[in-house]
């Protein structure tokens, strides 16, 4: 109450020596009080080490309040950047048995140090002992994707290749499951499958229609095939849910058919006497060209619609 903090740290720490863990129980909410204030105080390390001591003596008892300590210390930590104690902090939370809910969050806030870092024998460690849990599977896709791309740019192809696999299991059992998948993972999933789009649409713009007949008719029906196929793979991207994935579907999808539409608009077929290609342009706008158009507007729609 005098708000003199290093008094207030050091009897805290000298009556937690003496007491029996019955007694550290009864006045624990006091310590964590104690432990708050001097965080408050910018007093980091010492509020850390309170909390660490009051889990300790804590360790056998099973008490809400031990895990709230447990998690106060190790945030306060990681405030101060010191992941060396924060990993002994999570040691110790697992030997006196705190739920693994907290220990996992210290984890997952850990895995962010060692990317920052670029500590990976560590990051890779700690998604290890994560992944041990499928509740933990939908916030590891990424972190298991960085850690694939990681070993990628190492050269470990086969190991990268391994990761990936891992990746798309973690995001299909979660999505299964009904899990709730962090945005940043939809986003990751619906760009790998919407490079897969992208293919597709190369395809499409970058085989040209040309006569005579037979070739034109054969050009266009590949075309409308593949188009087909960009719908299609355009609609399951969607349904991934990101915000992000579902305006670049539309982007595409609008971008394509305006293009193949202008293509087929602006197409004279070489050799076709004049007075042909009046019917011929009539017949192309009829069944190719307008309907492609109108598509285009109605994704345009669609995507006001879905961004709204």
């Amino acid at each position: 109450e005098m708000g003199a903090v290093d008094n207030s740290y050091k009897w805290s720490i000298e009556a937690l020596s003496e007491m029996s863990s019955k007694d550290a129980m009864q006045f624990a909410d006091s310590f964590i009080t104690i432990s708050t204030y001097m965080f408050t105080r910018l007093e980091f390390k010492k509020s850390a080490s309170l909390a660490v001591k009051i889990v300790g003596k804590l360790c056998k008892r099973k008490s809400r309040k031990k895990s709230i300590a447990f998690k106060n210390g190790a945030f306060m930590l990681l405030a101060e950047g010191d992941l060396g104690t924060t990993e002994q902090m999570v040691s110790l939370g697992e030997r006196c048995n705190v739920p693994v809910s907290y220990i996992d969050s210290i984890r997952f806030e850990l895995l962010k140090d060692y990317e920052t870092g670029k500590m990976w024998d560590k990051y890779e460690k700690q998604i290890n002992k994560l992944s041990r849990r499928k509740s933990n599977w939908p916030k590891l896709i990424v972190p298991v994707d960085t850690l694939a791309n990681v070993q990628r740019n190492f050269g470990n192809l086969k190991k990268s290749k391994a990761l990936n696999s891992k990746r798309n299991k973690y995001y299909s059992s979660s999505k299964r499951s009904k899990k709730d998948i962090p945005l940043e993972a939809l986003t990751l999933i619906s760009d790998r499958e919407i490079s897969k789009l992208e293919r597709i649409q190369s395809r499409i713009l970058k085989t040209r229609l040309r006569y005579p007949a037979k070739s034109f008719q054969q050009i266009m029906q590949k075309k409308l095939k593949w188009l087909d196929q960009l719908v299609a793979k355009a609609s399951s991207i969607q349904k991934i849910g990101s915000g992000d994935g579902i305006v670049k579907t539309f982007k595409v999808l609008i971008e394509t058919h305006n293009e193949f539409a202008n293509e087929v608009k602006s197409f004279v077929p070489p050799g076709m006497k004049k007075k042909n290609i009046p019917l011929f342009q009539k017949d192309m706008k009829k069944q190719i060209y307008g309907p492609l158009l109108a598509q285009a507007r109605n994704y345009e729609k669609d995507a006001w619609m879905s961004i709204e």
